[in-house]
């Protein structure tokens, strides 16, 4: 098992998600996504095993 833990800054969420980046703050305001990360005074990031699961979470399945 790989024990690294992967950071995603905020500034590289949007070309991970195809969200932009007023929207994913927006879900965060709401508590609607995975727990920050603080790198440093004044950076951030996001755990990419939480963002994944984040994802996986939100996927839907539609039928045509």
């Amino acid at each position: 098992m790989n024990d690294q833990q992967i950071i995603i800054r905020r500034t590289q969420l949007p070309t991970a998600l195809g969200l932009s980046i007023a929207t994913i703050d927006r879900l965060r305001s709401k508590g609607q996504f995975v727990p920050e990360v603080e790198l440093g005074e004044q950076a951030i990031g996001f755990r990419q095993s939480d963002v994944e699961a984040w994802i996986a979470s939100r996927v839907r399945v539609t039928k045509h």
